[in-house]
């Protein structure tokens, strides 16, 4: 196949398309579900958090869940015109003071999906087991408002302007991992569980722009740059023009292009026997060592740039359709961030994303109803993303059990729900951690572009038992 690499990667992203089109892909599995100990894949959010039965999964169905995270939304960069169709930010159409109050200075996206190829889990060896082999996408948008800025605005005053952008960050990392994970009791209260992970790396693309400045005025636009891209693929290929300057992405025969190791631990513990439990786990204590390699850096060499003056025709009242002004704007973009070939690392380890699970529920009527508090942590470079979920927990039945939940994190606020049907036969689950409530008529959602969704469906093996691990025939 062959894509111009800036196309798919860099240019896609600067313009938020990947906030609602996952590589599509914070997810493991819905953590709405943490407290419901008859949903067969909690034991991917703590190795400790058992299931009430064993389970074999319907192969690539077993578990699907993608989720985005913004505090950006996507009405910032798509705008409707009045007679219904869209247009995008760059349109004369739409005020820079309108545009640039809804952009922060950094525009951050995480974009994350799982899915379950295999899974399996049942009782032996005085403990519950667990197979599981994955298909994992994790990436990382990070861009600065003064991009957007200099996009819109351009010249914006006779005698000249000027621009500094920093730090701008892309990156995603996609693999297949296979886990074998046991939970123990140690007594009565007391469970300790652990995974150990083997990961097979399928592909992994990185942009970092240390800075990129900006001199305008009415002679030329020049571009200073410093920065890098990589890309850890097997079968990929960089095709170049005459200087060096990279043009195109070749990527024939795909295969494993790195692997890793990690480590999930687990505990769970009743503080107040049967009514009160503290739970906490840490997920992806591991690394992804890449050793197929290739690397574009910017020269670092002022170089003149026509600038985004295309973008829609001179007449504000007929623009040009969506598809062109969107390739357009790809087009000037690609021209901004030129990277050319040079020699790359011959190994490339990168660390995991991991994640701290802690939960506390309190449980009555026999644990037809709980509550629970969970707090998550995932640590992104370079930041760390953080919420904090209030769930309350419904099992009126053996057959049928919900969850309502409410969420902080530090890109804001946001609700979700589970339905977890176990009829005989077969457990079907499905689900959401962030709703999306709010459309415009064009269905774009009117917040942030924070969205999840997970399902999945599974067969039921062996008796059922509680938190114990002793079988018990109805709760």
């Amino acid at each position: 196949m062959n894509n111009r690499i800036l196309r798919t990667f860099l240019c896609g992203a600067c313009l938020m398309g990947c906030a609602v089109v996952p590589f599509l892909a914070p997810a493991q599995t819905l953590r709405t579900s943490y407290f419901l100990e008859s949903m067969p894949m909690r034991h991917r959010l703590n190795p400790a958090l058992v299931s009430d039965r064993g389970y074999i999964s319907i192969p690539a169905i077993g578990n699907i869940n993608v989720a985005t995270q913004s505090n950006v939304g996507l009405t910032a960069f798509l705008y409707p015109l009045p007679d219904g169709r869209l247009t995008t930010f760059m349109n004369p159409i739409v005020s820079a003071e309108t545009f640039l109050g809804r952009i922060k200075n950094r525009n951050a996206v995480q974009v994350d999906a799982d899915v379950s190829l295999l899974s399996s889990a049942f009782y032996a060896w005085s403990g519950f087991n667990t197979i599981d082999i994955a298909v994992r996408s994790s990436s990382d948008i990070d861009l600065p408002g003064s991009l957007f800025r200099f996009m819109k605005l351009g010249m914006d005053a006779p005698e000249g302007s000027s621009y500094q952008m920093r730090d701008l960050m892309l990156q995603t990392d996609n693999y297949v991992e296979i886990g074998l994970g046991h939970a123990h009791p140690v007594n009565d209260r007391l469970t300790l569980g652990g995974k150990l992970k083997v990961l097979l790396g399928a592909g992994s693309a990185r942009t970092h722009i240390d800075r990129m400045n900006v001199v305008m005025n009415q002679n030329k636009w020049e571009v200073d740059a410093q920065g890098y891209f990589d890309l850890s693929a097997a079968g990929a290929s960089f095709e170049t023009k005459s200087d060096g300057e990279i043009n195109k992405l070749d990527y024939r025969n795909p295969g494993v292009g790195g692997w890793g190791l990690a480590i999930d631990l687990g505990m769970s513990y009743e503080l107040v026997e049967d009514h009160l439990t503290l739970s906490a786990g840490v997920n992806d204590l591991g690394f992804l060592s890449w050793f197929k390699n290739l690397r574009g850096t910017m020269q670092n060499e002022p170089f003149i740039f026509d600038g985004f003056s295309n973008i829609v025709v001179d007449d504000p009242n007929n623009p040009g359709s969506f598809k062109e002004q969107w390739n357009r704007l790809k087009d000037d973009l690609r021209d901004l961030f030129r990277f050319y070939d040079t020699p790359a690392p011959e190994h490339l380890t990168r660390m995991l994303h991991p994640t701290v699970n802690v939960g506390l529920e309190y449980a009555v009527l026999d644990r037809k109803i709980s509550f629970g508090l969970l707090s998550t942590t995932r640590f992104y470079m370079p930041r760390v993303w953080t919420e904090g979920m209030l769930s309350a927990n419904f099992r009126p039945c053996r057959w049928f059990n919900a969850t309502v939940t409410g969420s902080a994190t530090n890109y804001g606020l946001g609700w979700g729900w589970l339905l977890n049907f176990t009829p005989k036969g077969v457990t079907l689950f499905f689900g959401s951690d962030y709703m999306v409530t709010r459309v415009t008529p064009q269905w774009i959602p009117t917040g942030r572009a924070t969205a999840s969704f997970n399902l999945g469906m599974n067969i039921p093996i062996g008796r059922r038992h509680d938190l114990d691990f002793q079988p018990v025939y109805y709760r």
